[in-house]
């Protein structure tokens, strides 16, 4: 993706939650983790084989740390199942690149729904993502060492679809929320009119 929906997302959210009451505050340090992410990458270069994105995976530690503090049960299943999905894509790609086209959608589009239906509710869908971005970027760096030319850790496209994704439904909760509270306020106008 040309536009980078990720980082804006990301930067939206951290000034969101300076101001917002109803924005958890754990995610203020979203921004300075994306800023400590980029201080690190510019101090330090590896190998070109790998390129490390450091700021995304500074975020990605640090959204995965509030999504586990914020989940009581399921917090492992997610992870592993989307993972696994990023893996399966990996090892698909590398068998028969290209057999048919949108496949990077596709999996883009599995990889988050699993993600939703193997969590209880949206922090553990975050952790499913969060989980499954890291563990596959590790699997692929273990797995297809010597077979992969290059590889972006985390993936780009995954990153930005993840972010729009997962921003979305956040949205959409919240007016969701917004509207059956204001339902209520209303039933309830009503009910004292009687």
């Amino acid at each position: 993706m040309i536009f980078p929906i990720g980082e804006w997302l990301l930067f939206s959210i951290g000034i969101l939650a300076w101001l917002d009451e109803a924005i958890p505050k754990s995610l203020r340090i979203l921004p300075l983790s994306w800023l400590g992410g980029w201080i690190f990458e510019y101090f330090f270069s590896f190998s070109s084989t790998w390129n490390w994105f450091f700021p995304r995976i500074f975020v990605l530690l640090i959204i995965g740390e509030i999504a586990w503090r914020n989940l009581s049960e399921r917090r492992i299943i997610p992870m592993f199942l989307a993972g696994g999905i990023l893996v399966i894509q990996d090892l698909f790609l590398l068998n028969e690149p290209g057999i048919f086209p949108y496949d990077q959608w596709f999996f883009a589009f599995l990889f988050v729904l699993i993600a939703y239906l193997s969590s209880t509710n949206l922090w553990g869908m975050v952790l499913g993502i969060t989980g499954g971005l890291l563990w596959s970027s590790f699997a692929t760096m273990f797995l297809f060492n010597g077979v992969v030319n290059y590889y972006e850790f985390p993936n780009n496209f995954l990153w930005h679809y993840s972010f729009a994704v997962v921003g979305g439904l956040s949205l959409l909760k919240f007016i969701l929320g917004t509207l059956r509270e204001s339902i209520a306020d209303e039933e309830k106008l009503l009910r004292e009119d009687d």
